[in-house]
């Protein structure tokens, strides 16, 4: 069985953060809904990978289709620093 192209649990990007304490994916802009659409899961003590937690198939197959997910990565390190990235 494949899975669909935006499915639900198909993997969108991996990213190398390291070293870690925490790691979080948070909304943009009062996005909140956005980042219902995504999860994250541990691959190994420097990899994540991005996944969709949701299919997107609502938000594409209506009259005024979305087509833009707001979302940010941030990831705290050792020392106490923060890093974000926003996609």
């Amino acid at each position: 069985m494949t899975k669909k192209i935006g499915s639900s649990g198909n993997e969108v990007f991996k990213v190398e953060v390291h070293p870690r304490v925490d790691f979080r994916l948070e909304a943009v802009d009062n996005s909140l809904s956005d980042i219902n659409y995504f999860k994250y899961e541990v691959i190994d003590e420097k990899n994540v990978a991005i996944k969709l937690a949701h299919s997107l198939e609502d938000l594409v197959d209506r009259k005024d289709p979305q087509s833009v997910l707001k979302f940010k990565l941030t990831c705290k390190g050792a020392s106490g620093t923060v890093g974000c990235q926003f996609f």
